[in-house]
């Protein structure tokens, strides 16, 4: 089957994790996506280690799919064939550090200029204008000023997780995607400017519902979502393993206080009272963990074992759903969207730094002894 974007041509130019993650969402549904690279050195995640088989582990992941074009984009020789490339490509995913574009004469107006209809997307910690618009930022900065690590608790907590850039990627990918179609009915390309700290402010929906219908704060104690609760928090077993219950519906929690043998607590839904969970911690350790999953399943009452990662990994799960795969240069991470009529594009390894210079600088009409000259000058690197 075909993938969904085939045909998409997009052009990354990216020095952090939100715009490659991006760009990789873009290129593992069937876009060709040319990423820009430093002649010298390339892309920063291809040597951070951990290294696999002397590649940079997240590079393996991140960058597959994509074709590699090593060019000096401070030289102008090399920026003019970046505009070139941008006038045959569909969309640009810009997440360089605030300003960077600017300085190298790349800008969106300077961009426009020359390639009107290509989609021109920023991914920025807090996006373009405002006192914060600027600044470099890293997650913890992100999820710290949208709310999300004040709302975790006392002390605050920082995800475990890149959390921020997660939201940039899923939102550069989409507003890419909206302004395309866009394109499809108006025939123009425009600016789609993401604020990772927009998007982690948005996924505060519920604290924020409750500011919004009633001014009032909600306390990080009384979220839901954050184990306080007897209904929604993480148990362990007889063993110490541990488990997780969900049982926010009345249903779920009737069943699991038939489970327990004590319909004594049905009353007291929603468990709000915090003694209620020790009462809850002291049944869990009664059993092993697989002998409450198989109660908790034939009762309908959500629950899940909590894997470590490489528990997660051989989750039969997540082993039937493909997101452990099999690539051509070992194990690699699936593709995380599944469809009917299209297939994203099977797994494959990350290119060698400059490994498409010469076919798609060819394209747009180099001819092999510029080619030859630009690389020893240091403009470009053939791969």
């Amino acid at each position: 089957m075909a993938a969904p974007l085939d045909g998409l041509r997009i052009v990354e130019v990216s020095r952090g994790l939100p715009g490659s993650w991006c760009a990789a969402l873009l290129a593992d549904l069937g876009a060709t996506v040319h990423k820009i690279e430093e002649p010298r050195r390339g892309d920063r995640f291809r040597d951070m280690p951990p290294r696999v088989k002397g590649r940079g582990a997240v590079h393996s992941v991140l960058d597959r799919h994509k074709r590699s074009v090593a060019l000096n984009l401070r030289d102008p020789r090399g920026r003019e064939w970046f505009l070139r490339l941008c006038e045959r490509s569909d969309g640009l995913v810009e997440g360089m550090r605030p300003g960077a574009a600017e300085k190298l004469g790349l800008s969106y107006p300077e961009v426009r200029g020359r390639a009107p209809r290509l989609v021109y997307l920023t991914i920025s910690g807090f996006g373009h204008g405002g006192p914060r618009g600027g600044l470099s930022s890293h997650d913890i900065d992100i999820v710290s000023a949208a709310g999300l690590a004040g709302f975790s608790g006392e002390p605050p907590r920082i995800p475990p997780v890149p959390m921020a850039a997660w939201s940039g990627a899923l939102l550069g990918a989409l507003g890419m995607l909206s302004a395309l179609e866009a394109r499809r009915r108006t025939g123009g390309g425009q600016h789609v400017d993401i604020s990772m700290q927009d998007g982690i402010f948005a996924s505060l929906l519920l604290p924020l519902g409750l500011w919004l219908a009633t001014g009032k704060e909600a306390s990080p104690l009384g979220n839901p979502l954050a184990g306080h609760l007897a209904h929604y928090s993480l148990y362990q077993d007889r063993d110490g393993r541990w488990l997780a219950l969900g049982a926010v519906e009345p249903e779920a929690w009737e069943a699991l206080c038939d489970l327990l043998g004590r319909p004594d607590l049905r009353p007291g839904f929603p468990p709000l009272d915090p003694a209620l969970r020790e009462t809850l911690a002291a049944e869990f350790r009664k059993r092993p963990r697989d002998e409450w999953l198989g109660l908790l399943r034939e009762r309908d009452v959500p629950s899940a074992p909590v894997n470590t990662l490489r528990e997660a990994a051989r989750d039969p799960q997540i082993l039937h759903r493909r997101m452990a795969a099999d690539g051509p240069r070992g194990r690699t991470l699936g593709v995380p969207l599944r469809f009917s009529a299209t297939s994203p594009r099977a797994p494959r390894g990350p290119p060698r730094l400059g490994e498409h210079t010469r076919e798609t600088l060819r394209g747009l009409g180099a001819t092999r002894a510029e080619l030859n000259r630009l690389a020893r000058e240091g403009v470009l690197k053939l791969g």
